[in-house]
Protein backbone atom coordinates (compact mmCIF):
# COMPACT_ATOMS: atom_id res chain seq x y z
CA UNK A 1 0.00 0.00 0.00
CA UNK A 2 1.49 3.36 -0.98
CA UNK A 3 2.34 5.95 1.62
CA UNK A 4 -0.35 8.54 2.20
CA UNK A 5 -1.02 11.34 4.65
CA UNK A 6 -4.72 10.60 4.50
CA UNK A 7 -6.34 8.87 7.47
CA UNK A 8 -6.68 5.13 6.99
CA UNK A 9 -10.27 3.99 6.62
CA UNK A 10 -10.84 1.08 9.01
CA UNK A 11 -13.94 -1.11 8.97
CA UNK A 12 -14.57 -3.08 12.17
CA UNK A 13 -16.91 -5.92 11.25
CA UNK A 14 -18.86 -8.89 12.54
CA UNK A 15 -20.33 -11.24 9.94
CA UNK A 16 -23.95 -12.30 9.65
CA UNK A 17 -24.58 -15.98 10.39
CA UNK A 18 -26.53 -18.91 9.01
CA UNK A 19 -27.97 -20.48 12.15
CA UNK A 20 -29.03 -24.15 12.28
CA UNK A 21 -32.09 -23.19 14.32
CA UNK A 22 -33.62 -19.87 15.30
CA UNK A 23 -35.68 -20.97 18.32
CA UNK A 24 -34.37 -20.65 21.88
CA UNK A 25 -31.90 -21.85 23.09
CA UNK A 26 -30.17 -22.39 19.74
CA UNK A 27 -30.91 -18.96 18.29
CA UNK A 28 -27.97 -16.56 17.93
CA UNK A 29 -27.36 -14.33 20.93
CA UNK A 30 -26.29 -10.87 19.80
CA UNK A 31 -24.80 -8.58 22.38
CA UNK A 32 -23.32 -5.14 21.97
CA UNK A 33 -19.93 -5.69 20.22
CA UNK A 34 -17.87 -4.58 23.19
CA UNK A 35 -14.63 -5.88 21.64
CA UNK A 36 -15.13 -3.73 18.55
CA UNK A 37 -15.87 -0.73 20.77
CA UNK A 38 -12.52 -1.20 22.53
CA UNK A 39 -10.78 -1.36 19.15
CA UNK A 40 -12.61 1.77 18.04
CA UNK A 41 -11.50 3.55 21.21
CA UNK A 42 -7.86 2.56 20.66
CA UNK A 43 -7.93 3.79 17.05
CA UNK A 44 -9.54 7.09 18.06
CA UNK A 45 -6.91 7.58 20.74
CA UNK A 46 -4.12 7.00 18.20
CA UNK A 47 -5.71 9.25 15.57
CA UNK A 48 -5.13 9.05 11.82
CA UNK A 49 -8.08 6.72 11.19
CA UNK A 50 -11.64 6.96 9.99
CA UNK A 51 -13.63 4.19 11.63
CA UNK A 52 -16.92 2.44 10.94
CA UNK A 53 -18.48 -0.49 12.79
CA UNK A 54 -20.46 -2.91 10.63
CA UNK A 55 -22.26 -5.53 12.70
CA UNK A 56 -23.94 -7.94 10.31
CA UNK A 57 -25.62 -9.89 13.12
CA UNK A 58 -27.40 -6.88 14.59
CA UNK A 59 -29.95 -6.45 11.81
CA UNK A 60 -32.03 -9.60 11.30
CA UNK A 61 -35.38 -9.61 9.56
CA UNK A 62 -37.55 -10.31 12.61
CA UNK A 63 -40.60 -11.29 10.56
CA UNK A 64 -38.55 -13.73 8.51
CA UNK A 65 -36.80 -15.43 11.41
CA UNK A 66 -40.10 -15.93 13.25
CA UNK A 67 -41.34 -17.86 10.22
CA UNK A 68 -41.02 -21.65 10.60
CA UNK A 69 -39.86 -21.79 6.97
CA UNK A 70 -36.97 -19.36 7.55
CA UNK A 71 -33.73 -20.24 5.77
CA UNK A 72 -31.81 -19.67 9.02
CA UNK A 73 -30.18 -16.41 7.94
CA UNK A 74 -29.61 -14.14 10.92
CA UNK A 75 -28.54 -10.61 10.14
CA UNK A 76 -27.81 -8.65 6.99
CA UNK A 77 -28.05 -10.46 3.69
CA UNK A 78 -24.89 -10.90 1.66
CA UNK A 79 -25.96 -8.07 -0.63
CA UNK A 80 -26.67 -5.72 2.29
CA UNK A 81 -23.38 -6.54 4.01
CA UNK A 82 -21.40 -6.04 0.80
CA UNK A 83 -23.17 -2.77 -0.01
CA UNK A 84 -22.44 -1.33 3.45
CA UNK A 85 -18.79 -2.35 3.27
CA UNK A 86 -18.25 -1.01 -0.25
CA UNK A 87 -19.95 2.29 0.58
CA UNK A 88 -17.37 3.00 3.30
CA UNK A 89 -14.42 2.23 0.95
CA UNK A 90 -12.19 0.79 3.69
CA UNK A 91 -8.42 0.36 3.41
CA UNK A 92 -8.38 -2.12 6.30
CA UNK A 93 -11.15 -4.52 7.34
CA UNK A 94 -11.00 -6.20 10.73
CA UNK A 95 -13.37 -9.11 11.39
CA UNK A 96 -14.02 -10.23 14.96
CA UNK A 97 -14.77 -13.89 15.74
CA UNK A 98 -15.54 -14.86 19.32
CA UNK A 99 -16.73 -18.46 18.85
CA UNK A 100 -15.80 -21.38 16.63
CA UNK A 101 -19.35 -21.76 15.32
CA UNK A 102 -18.93 -18.44 13.47
CA UNK A 103 -15.79 -19.45 11.54
CA UNK A 104 -17.60 -20.55 8.30
CA UNK A 105 -19.77 -17.43 8.26
CA UNK A 106 -16.76 -15.16 8.74
CA UNK A 107 -14.75 -16.82 5.97
CA UNK A 108 -17.75 -16.49 3.67
CA UNK A 109 -18.06 -12.76 4.44
CA UNK A 110 -14.33 -12.24 3.87
CA UNK A 111 -14.48 -13.84 0.44
CA UNK A 112 -17.49 -11.66 -0.36
CA UNK A 113 -15.92 -8.31 0.57
CA UNK A 114 -12.52 -9.15 -0.90
CA UNK A 115 -14.12 -9.72 -4.29
CA UNK A 116 -15.82 -6.33 -4.05
CA UNK A 117 -12.80 -4.57 -2.45
CA UNK A 118 -9.71 -6.29 -3.87
CA UNK A 119 -7.26 -3.69 -2.49
CA UNK A 120 -8.49 -3.90 1.10
CA UNK A 121 -6.16 -5.37 3.73
CA UNK A 122 -8.12 -7.98 5.72
CA UNK A 123 -7.39 -9.22 9.22
CA UNK A 124 -9.25 -11.28 11.83
CA UNK A 125 -9.13 -11.17 15.60
CA UNK A 126 -11.03 -12.41 18.62
CA UNK A 127 -11.04 -15.37 20.92
CA UNK A 128 -11.47 -18.12 18.34
CA UNK A 129 -8.79 -16.59 16.12
CA UNK A 130 -6.38 -16.51 19.05
CA UNK A 131 -7.04 -20.17 19.82
CA UNK A 132 -6.41 -21.41 16.27
CA UNK A 133 -4.86 -18.75 14.01
CA UNK A 134 -3.66 -21.28 11.43
CA UNK A 135 -7.25 -22.36 10.73
CA UNK A 136 -7.87 -18.84 9.44
CA UNK A 137 -4.59 -18.15 7.70
CA UNK A 138 -4.48 -21.47 5.84
CA UNK A 139 -8.15 -21.32 4.86
CA UNK A 140 -9.23 -20.45 1.33
CA UNK A 141 -10.33 -16.98 2.47
CA UNK A 142 -8.02 -14.08 1.46
CA UNK A 143 -6.84 -13.08 4.93
CA UNK A 144 -3.64 -11.02 5.09
CA UNK A 145 -2.97 -11.46 8.81
CA UNK A 146 -4.62 -12.20 12.14
CA UNK A 147 -4.31 -10.59 15.56
CA UNK A 148 -3.89 -12.86 18.58
CA UNK A 149 -4.63 -12.11 22.25
CA UNK A 150 -5.64 -8.52 23.07
CA UNK A 151 -6.08 -6.59 19.86
CA UNK A 152 -5.96 -2.89 20.67
CA UNK A 153 -2.23 -2.20 20.43
CA UNK A 154 -1.67 -4.63 17.56
CA UNK A 155 -4.42 -3.00 15.51
CA UNK A 156 -3.07 0.49 16.19
CA UNK A 157 0.42 -0.59 15.14
CA UNK A 158 -0.85 -2.32 12.02
CA UNK A 159 -2.98 0.68 11.04
CA UNK A 160 -0.07 3.06 11.47
CA UNK A 161 2.26 0.88 9.39
CA UNK A 162 -0.24 0.54 6.55
CA UNK A 163 -0.95 4.26 6.56
CA UNK A 164 2.75 5.05 6.27
CA UNK A 165 3.47 2.27 3.79
CA UNK A 166 5.93 0.65 6.22
CA UNK A 167 6.49 -3.10 6.91
CA UNK A 168 3.95 -4.49 9.35
CA UNK A 169 5.27 -8.05 9.74
CA UNK A 170 7.12 -7.39 13.03
CA UNK A 171 4.23 -5.88 14.96
CA UNK A 172 3.58 -7.62 18.27
CA UNK A 173 0.45 -9.77 18.42
CA UNK A 174 0.26 -10.20 14.63
CA UNK A 175 0.39 -13.63 12.95
CA UNK A 176 0.67 -14.31 9.24
CA UNK A 177 1.94 -16.74 6.60
CA UNK A 178 5.14 -15.61 4.91
CA UNK A 179 6.09 -15.97 1.25
CA UNK A 180 7.48 -19.45 1.91
CA UNK A 181 4.16 -20.60 3.40
CA UNK A 182 5.55 -20.62 6.94
CA UNK A 183 3.30 -19.62 9.85
CA UNK A 184 4.74 -16.72 11.86
CA UNK A 185 3.30 -15.48 15.17
CA UNK A 186 4.81 -12.45 16.87
CA UNK A 187 4.63 -12.40 20.68
CA UNK A 188 2.06 -10.08 22.22
CA UNK A 189 2.19 -8.04 25.41
CA UNK A 190 -0.57 -7.63 27.96
CA UNK A 191 -2.20 -4.20 28.17
CA UNK A 192 -2.08 -2.73 31.67
CA UNK A 193 -3.50 0.79 31.30
CA UNK A 194 -7.08 -0.20 30.50
CA UNK A 195 -8.56 3.16 31.48
CA UNK A 196 -7.05 4.84 28.43
CA UNK A 197 -9.74 3.17 26.31
CA UNK A 198 -12.88 5.20 26.92
CA UNK A 199 -15.84 3.43 25.39
CA UNK A 200 -18.22 5.51 23.28
CA UNK A 201 -21.45 4.26 21.75
CA UNK A 202 -22.17 6.68 18.93
CA UNK A 203 -20.60 4.27 16.41
CA UNK A 204 -23.41 1.74 16.88
CA UNK A 205 -27.18 1.92 17.16
CA UNK A 206 -27.78 0.92 20.78
CA UNK A 207 -31.53 0.93 20.26
CA UNK A 208 -31.15 -1.89 17.73
CA UNK A 209 -29.38 -4.05 20.32
CA UNK A 210 -32.10 -3.30 22.86
CA UNK A 211 -34.66 -4.41 20.29
CA UNK A 212 -32.71 -7.65 19.83
CA UNK A 213 -32.99 -8.22 23.59
CA UNK A 214 -36.70 -7.40 23.52
CA UNK A 215 -37.26 -9.89 20.70
CA UNK A 216 -35.35 -12.64 22.55
CA UNK A 217 -31.99 -12.47 20.72
CA UNK A 218 -29.92 -10.47 23.19
CA UNK A 219 -26.33 -11.24 24.15
CA UNK A 220 -27.39 -12.84 27.43
CA UNK A 221 -30.64 -14.04 28.96
CA UNK A 222 -31.52 -11.36 31.48
CA UNK A 223 -34.30 -11.13 34.00
CA UNK A 224 -37.67 -10.27 32.48
CA UNK A 225 -38.45 -7.17 34.50
CA UNK A 226 -40.47 -4.52 32.75
CA UNK A 227 -38.25 -2.66 30.30
CA UNK A 228 -35.16 -4.67 31.15
CA UNK A 229 -34.40 -5.38 27.52
CA UNK A 230 -32.28 -2.21 27.77
CA UNK A 231 -29.33 -4.35 28.80
CA UNK A 232 -25.66 -4.53 27.95
CA UNK A 233 -22.56 -6.22 29.24
CA UNK A 234 -19.29 -4.73 30.40
CA UNK A 235 -15.94 -6.01 31.60
CA UNK A 236 -14.26 -4.21 34.48
CA UNK A 237 -11.06 -6.29 34.40
CA UNK A 238 -9.03 -8.69 32.28
CA UNK A 239 -7.30 -11.92 33.16
CA UNK A 240 -7.75 -14.79 35.61
CA UNK A 241 -4.98 -16.33 37.75
CA UNK A 242 -6.55 -19.78 38.16
CA UNK A 243 -5.16 -22.74 36.14
CA UNK A 244 -8.46 -24.45 35.23
CA UNK A 245 -7.50 -26.91 32.50
CA UNK A 246 -10.75 -26.64 30.52
CA UNK A 247 -10.78 -22.84 30.27
CA UNK A 248 -9.45 -20.98 27.24
CA UNK A 249 -9.68 -17.35 28.37
CA UNK A 250 -6.01 -17.24 29.39
CA UNK A 251 -5.11 -17.46 25.69
CA UNK A 252 -6.60 -14.02 25.07
CA UNK A 253 -6.47 -12.25 28.42
CA UNK A 254 -3.64 -13.99 30.25
CA UNK A 255 -3.48 -15.08 33.88
CA UNK A 256 -2.42 -11.79 35.42
CA UNK A 257 -5.29 -9.62 36.67
CA UNK A 258 -5.54 -6.10 35.25
CA UNK A 259 -8.25 -3.66 36.22
CA UNK A 260 -10.21 -0.66 35.10
CA UNK A 261 -10.25 1.80 37.97
CA UNK A 262 -13.35 2.03 40.13
CA UNK A 263 -13.90 5.57 38.85
CA UNK A 264 -13.79 4.35 35.23
CA UNK A 265 -16.30 1.56 35.91
CA UNK A 266 -18.75 3.85 37.70
CA UNK A 267 -18.43 6.52 35.00
CA UNK A 268 -19.13 3.90 32.30
CA UNK A 269 -22.22 2.55 34.06
CA UNK A 270 -23.46 6.07 34.80
CA UNK A 271 -23.15 7.08 31.12
CA UNK A 272 -24.92 3.92 30.01
CA UNK A 273 -27.78 4.57 32.44
CA UNK A 274 -28.26 8.31 32.05
CA UNK A 275 -27.36 8.82 28.40
CA UNK A 276 -28.64 5.56 26.90
CA UNK A 277 -31.30 4.24 29.28
CA UNK A 278 -29.50 1.02 30.18
CA UNK A 279 -31.07 -0.56 33.25
CA UNK A 280 -29.44 -3.99 33.36
CA UNK A 281 -25.71 -4.81 33.37
CA UNK A 282 -24.09 -8.16 32.71
CA UNK A 283 -20.68 -8.18 34.41
CA UNK A 284 -18.68 -10.42 32.06
CA UNK A 285 -15.36 -10.39 33.95
CA UNK A 286 -13.55 -13.70 34.17
CA UNK A 287 -12.86 -13.00 37.86
CA UNK A 288 -15.05 -10.11 38.97
CA UNK A 289 -14.27 -10.51 42.67
CA UNK A 290 -10.50 -11.08 42.46
CA UNK A 291 -10.03 -7.83 44.40
CA UNK A 292 -12.70 -7.86 47.09
CA UNK A 293 -12.23 -4.26 48.22
CA UNK A 294 -12.45 -3.01 44.64
CA UNK A 295 -15.69 -4.97 44.15
CA UNK A 296 -17.11 -3.41 47.31
CA UNK A 297 -16.19 0.08 46.09
CA UNK A 298 -18.00 -0.53 42.79
CA UNK A 299 -21.10 -1.72 44.65
CA UNK A 300 -21.02 1.29 47.00
CA UNK A 301 -20.65 3.61 44.02
CA UNK A 302 -23.73 2.13 42.30
CA UNK A 303 -25.71 2.59 45.51
CA UNK A 304 -24.46 6.12 46.26
CA UNK A 305 -25.11 7.32 42.71
CA UNK A 306 -28.63 5.87 42.84
CA UNK A 307 -28.20 4.29 39.43
CA UNK A 308 -31.20 1.98 40.01
CA UNK A 309 -29.93 -0.86 37.84
CA UNK A 310 -30.17 -4.61 38.07
CA UNK A 311 -27.14 -6.73 37.29
CA UNK A 312 -25.91 -10.31 37.08
CA UNK A 313 -22.78 -12.39 36.49
CA UNK A 314 -23.61 -14.75 33.58
CA UNK A 315 -19.96 -15.59 32.96
CA UNK A 316 -19.67 -17.07 36.46
CA UNK A 317 -17.93 -15.98 39.66
CA UNK A 318 -15.91 -17.90 42.23
CA UNK A 319 -17.91 -18.93 45.28
CA UNK A 320 -14.83 -18.89 47.52
CA UNK A 321 -14.27 -15.16 46.95
CA UNK A 322 -17.38 -13.84 48.72
CA UNK A 323 -18.06 -12.74 52.26
CA UNK A 324 -21.26 -11.49 53.88
CA UNK A 325 -20.46 -7.81 53.41
CA UNK A 326 -19.97 -8.34 49.67
CA UNK A 327 -23.33 -10.10 49.40
CA UNK A 328 -25.13 -7.37 51.35
CA UNK A 329 -23.66 -4.70 49.08
CA UNK A 330 -24.45 -6.74 45.96
CA UNK A 331 -28.09 -7.05 46.96
CA UNK A 332 -28.37 -3.34 47.74
CA UNK A 333 -26.75 -2.53 44.38
CA UNK A 334 -29.39 -4.51 42.46
CA UNK A 335 -27.99 -7.99 41.88
CA UNK A 336 -30.48 -10.30 40.17
CA UNK A 337 -28.50 -13.48 40.56
CA UNK A 338 -24.98 -14.75 41.07
CA UNK A 339 -23.82 -17.46 38.70
CA UNK A 340 -21.19 -19.68 40.28
CA UNK A 341 -18.77 -21.73 38.21
CA UNK A 342 -18.73 -25.06 40.07
CA UNK A 343 -18.16 -27.41 37.10
CA UNK A 344 -18.32 -30.73 39.03
CA UNK A 345 -19.91 -32.19 42.14
CA UNK A 346 -16.99 -34.58 42.57
CA UNK A 347 -14.02 -33.20 44.50
CA UNK A 348 -11.63 -35.58 42.75
CA UNK A 349 -12.68 -34.25 39.34
CA UNK A 350 -12.21 -30.69 40.55
CA UNK A 351 -8.78 -31.39 42.00
CA UNK A 352 -7.27 -33.95 39.64
CA UNK A 353 -8.90 -33.46 36.23
CA UNK A 354 -9.75 -29.79 35.82
CA UNK A 355 -7.59 -28.21 38.60
CA UNK A 356 -10.42 -25.94 39.67
CA UNK A 357 -9.05 -25.45 43.20
CA UNK A 358 -12.53 -25.10 44.65
CA UNK A 359 -13.54 -26.66 47.97
CA UNK A 360 -17.18 -27.80 47.77
CA UNK A 361 -17.60 -27.23 51.51
CA UNK A 362 -16.63 -23.56 51.07
CA UNK A 363 -18.98 -23.35 48.10
CA UNK A 364 -21.94 -24.51 50.18
CA UNK A 365 -21.19 -21.96 52.88
CA UNK A 366 -21.41 -19.21 50.25
CA UNK A 367 -24.67 -20.61 48.84
CA UNK A 368 -26.11 -20.70 52.35
CA UNK A 369 -25.16 -17.03 52.82
CA UNK A 370 -26.81 -16.14 49.51
CA UNK A 371 -30.01 -17.94 50.50
CA UNK A 372 -30.05 -16.14 53.86
CA UNK A 373 -29.42 -12.79 52.13
CA UNK A 374 -32.20 -13.40 49.60
CA UNK A 375 -30.03 -13.54 46.47
CA UNK A 376 -30.97 -15.96 43.69
CA UNK A 377 -28.11 -18.24 42.68
CA UNK A 378 -27.29 -20.43 39.71
CA UNK A 379 -24.49 -22.89 39.17
CA UNK A 380 -22.58 -24.02 36.09
CA UNK A 381 -21.77 -27.72 35.79
CA UNK A 382 -20.26 -29.79 33.00
CA UNK A 383 -20.14 -33.51 32.37
CA UNK A 384 -18.13 -35.66 29.99
CA UNK A 385 -14.59 -34.64 30.90
CA UNK A 386 -11.62 -36.74 29.78
CA UNK A 387 -10.83 -39.15 32.60
CA UNK A 388 -14.27 -38.77 34.20
CA UNK A 389 -16.16 -41.95 35.07
CA UNK A 390 -19.89 -42.56 34.77
CA UNK A 391 -20.07 -42.69 38.55
CA UNK A 392 -18.50 -39.22 38.78
CA UNK A 393 -20.85 -37.91 36.10
CA UNK A 394 -23.88 -39.08 38.06
CA UNK A 395 -22.40 -37.67 41.25
CA UNK A 396 -22.31 -34.25 39.60
CA UNK A 397 -25.88 -34.71 38.34
CA UNK A 398 -27.26 -35.53 41.79
CA UNK A 399 -25.09 -32.93 43.54
CA UNK A 400 -26.46 -30.21 41.26
CA UNK A 401 -30.03 -30.99 42.31
CA UNK A 402 -29.06 -31.33 45.96
CA UNK A 403 -27.92 -27.70 45.84
CA UNK A 404 -31.28 -26.75 44.39
CA UNK A 405 -33.07 -28.50 47.25
CA UNK A 406 -30.88 -27.01 49.99
CA UNK A 407 -30.14 -23.52 48.68
CA UNK A 408 -32.58 -22.98 45.76
CA UNK A 409 -29.55 -22.83 43.44
CA UNK A 410 -30.66 -23.44 39.85
CA UNK A 411 -28.28 -25.90 38.14
CA UNK A 412 -27.11 -25.34 34.58
CA UNK A 413 -25.65 -28.46 33.07
CA UNK A 414 -23.68 -28.66 29.83
CA UNK A 415 -21.51 -31.11 27.97
CA UNK A 416 -17.75 -30.58 28.15
CA UNK A 417 -16.36 -28.92 25.03
CA UNK A 418 -12.63 -29.27 24.27
CA UNK A 419 -11.76 -25.68 23.40
CA UNK A 420 -8.82 -25.43 21.05
CA UNK A 421 -5.32 -25.36 22.51
CA UNK A 422 -6.42 -25.80 26.15
CA UNK A 423 -4.75 -28.47 28.32
CA UNK A 424 -7.81 -30.73 28.18
CA UNK A 425 -7.97 -30.32 24.42
CA UNK A 426 -4.44 -31.68 24.14
CA UNK A 427 -5.26 -34.47 26.60
CA UNK A 428 -8.28 -35.43 24.50
CA UNK A 429 -6.28 -35.28 21.30
CA UNK A 430 -3.43 -37.40 22.67
CA UNK A 431 -5.84 -40.07 23.91
CA UNK A 432 -7.83 -39.99 20.63
CA UNK A 433 -11.05 -38.89 22.32
CA UNK A 434 -11.89 -36.11 19.84
CA UNK A 435 -14.96 -36.46 17.63
CA UNK A 436 -15.72 -33.93 14.89
CA UNK A 437 -19.52 -33.84 14.92
CA UNK A 438 -19.66 -31.60 11.87
CA UNK A 439 -18.54 -34.70 9.96
CA UNK A 440 -20.71 -37.21 11.80
CA UNK A 441 -23.89 -38.38 10.08
CA UNK A 442 -25.34 -39.92 13.26
CA UNK A 443 -25.23 -36.81 15.40
CA UNK A 444 -27.88 -37.13 18.16
CA UNK A 445 -31.21 -35.59 17.22
CA UNK A 446 -33.39 -33.26 19.30
CA UNK A 447 -30.45 -32.01 21.36
CA UNK A 448 -29.97 -28.24 21.58
CA UNK A 449 -27.30 -27.10 19.15
CA UNK A 450 -25.79 -24.91 21.87
CA UNK A 451 -24.57 -28.08 23.60
CA UNK A 452 -22.26 -28.89 20.72
CA UNK A 453 -19.15 -27.47 19.21
CA UNK A 454 -17.70 -29.08 16.11
CA UNK A 455 -15.38 -30.95 18.49
CA UNK A 456 -16.73 -33.21 21.25
CA UNK A 457 -15.17 -36.15 23.03
CA UNK A 458 -16.06 -39.81 23.57
CA UNK A 459 -14.12 -42.13 25.85
CA UNK A 460 -14.34 -45.74 27.01
CA UNK A 461 -16.62 -44.52 29.81
CA UNK A 462 -19.17 -42.57 27.77
CA UNK A 463 -20.24 -41.38 24.34
CA UNK A 464 -22.17 -38.27 23.34
CA UNK A 465 -25.46 -40.16 23.14
CA UNK A 466 -25.07 -41.23 26.77
CA UNK A 467 -24.32 -37.65 27.83
CA UNK A 468 -27.22 -36.33 25.78
CA UNK A 469 -29.60 -38.72 27.51
CA UNK A 470 -28.47 -37.40 30.89
CA UNK A 471 -28.95 -33.87 29.61
CA UNK A 472 -32.51 -34.58 28.48
CA UNK A 473 -33.31 -36.01 31.91
CA UNK A 474 -31.75 -32.95 33.51
CA UNK A 475 -33.90 -30.56 31.44
CA UNK A 476 -37.12 -32.36 32.39
CA UNK A 477 -36.17 -32.48 36.06
CA UNK A 478 -35.07 -28.84 36.14
CA UNK A 479 -38.35 -27.81 34.55
CA UNK A 480 -40.36 -29.61 37.21
CA UNK A 481 -38.24 -28.46 40.15
CA UNK A 482 -38.14 -24.84 38.96
CA UNK A 483 -41.92 -24.83 38.47
CA UNK A 484 -42.42 -26.24 41.96
CA UNK A 485 -40.03 -23.67 43.43
CA UNK A 486 -41.88 -20.84 41.67
CA UNK A 487 -45.26 -22.08 42.90
CA UNK A 488 -43.91 -22.37 46.45
CA UNK A 489 -42.59 -18.81 46.44
CA UNK A 490 -45.46 -17.12 44.61
CA UNK A 491 -48.34 -19.38 45.67
CA UNK A 492 -49.60 -16.96 48.30
CA UNK A 493 -50.44 -14.34 45.66
CA UNK A 494 -54.24 -14.42 45.07
CA UNK A 495 -55.46 -15.29 41.58
CA UNK A 496 -51.90 -15.21 40.20
CA UNK A 497 -52.00 -18.66 38.60
CA UNK A 498 -55.45 -18.14 37.06
CA UNK A 499 -54.45 -14.83 35.56
CA UNK A 500 -51.28 -16.27 34.05
CA UNK A 501 -53.15 -19.22 32.57
CA UNK A 502 -55.64 -16.82 31.03
CA UNK A 503 -52.85 -14.78 29.50
CA UNK A 504 -51.22 -17.89 28.06
CA UNK A 505 -54.52 -19.00 26.48
CA UNK A 506 -55.18 -15.59 24.92
CA UNK A 507 -51.68 -15.45 23.52
CA UNK A 508 -51.78 -18.99 22.14
CA UNK A 509 -55.00 -18.13 20.30
CA UNK A 510 -54.11 -14.63 19.19
CA UNK A 511 -50.37 -14.65 18.49
CA UNK A 512 -49.00 -18.18 18.28
CA UNK A 513 -45.69 -17.12 16.74
CA UNK A 514 -44.97 -14.95 19.76
CA UNK A 515 -46.24 -17.64 22.13
CA UNK A 516 -43.06 -19.77 22.15
CA UNK A 517 -40.86 -16.78 22.90
CA UNK A 518 -43.01 -15.70 25.81
CA UNK A 519 -43.17 -19.23 27.25
CA UNK A 520 -39.37 -19.34 27.23
CA UNK A 521 -39.25 -15.81 28.65
CA UNK A 522 -41.56 -16.82 31.46
CA UNK A 523 -39.61 -19.95 32.34
CA UNK A 524 -36.17 -18.30 32.24
CA UNK A 525 -37.50 -15.20 33.98
CA UNK A 526 -40.29 -15.80 36.46
CA UNK A 527 -39.48 -19.41 37.32
CA UNK A 528 -35.72 -19.10 37.52
CA UNK A 529 -35.61 -15.77 39.36
CA UNK A 530 -38.82 -15.68 41.45
CA UNK A 531 -37.26 -13.97 44.45
CA UNK A 532 -35.72 -11.26 42.31
CA UNK A 533 -39.00 -10.52 40.58
CA UNK A 534 -41.06 -10.39 43.74
CA UNK A 535 -38.46 -8.41 45.64
CA UNK A 536 -38.62 -5.65 43.04
CA UNK A 537 -42.42 -5.58 43.19
CA UNK A 538 -42.74 -5.69 39.42
CA UNK A 539 -45.61 -8.13 39.64
CA UNK A 540 -44.84 -11.12 37.46
CA UNK A 541 -48.55 -11.44 36.70
CA UNK A 542 -48.44 -8.11 34.82
CA UNK A 543 -45.45 -8.29 32.48
CA UNK A 544 -46.13 -11.59 30.73
CA UNK A 545 -48.92 -10.68 28.32
CA UNK A 546 -48.08 -7.00 27.97
CA UNK A 547 -44.44 -7.61 27.07
CA UNK A 548 -45.40 -9.58 23.99
CA UNK A 549 -47.62 -6.88 22.51
CA UNK A 550 -46.37 -3.57 23.87
CA UNK A 551 -44.12 -1.48 21.57
CA UNK A 552 -40.66 -0.58 22.77
CA UNK A 553 -40.56 2.23 25.30
CA UNK A 554 -38.93 5.49 24.28
CA UNK A 555 -36.01 6.77 26.28
CA UNK A 556 -35.12 10.41 26.86
CA UNK A 557 -31.53 10.97 28.04
CA UNK A 558 -31.07 12.77 31.33
CA UNK A 559 -29.82 16.37 30.96
CA UNK A 560 -26.08 16.69 31.40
Amino acid sequence: MSETKKPLRVLLARASVDAPRLMFPDNPWVGIPIGLLYLESALKLAGNSEIKILDGMAYPDFKCIRNPDSDGRFGLTDAEFEKAAVAFKPDLICFTVVAGRYLPDTLKAIRLVKEALPDAFIICGGHDVTARPQEYLYSDAPINAVVVAEGEEALVGLTDALRKGEPWQQIGGVAYVNEDGKFIKNPSKAIHDLDRYRLEFDGINLEQYFELYRQGFGGRKNISLRGNYRATFITTSRGCPYPCKFCSIYQTMGRRMRYHSVAYVLDLITRLVREHGVNHIHFEDDHLTADRERFKEIMRGIIERKLNITWDTPNGVRADSFDQEMLDLAKAAGVVYLMFGIESGDQQVLDKIIHKHLDLNVLEKTLAMCKKTGIDTMALFMIGLPGETREQIMRTYHYAFSLQRKYHTVPFLSLFKPFYDTPLYHTSKEQKFLIDFDKEADRPKNIPDMLFTPLMIETGEFNVEYLSKIYRNYMIRMGFTSTFNWMRITGRRPFLLLRLLGQFVRMAIGNHRQFNKVVFDFFWGAMIYPKSLLRRGDGIHWWLYEAAHRPAEKFTPAPR
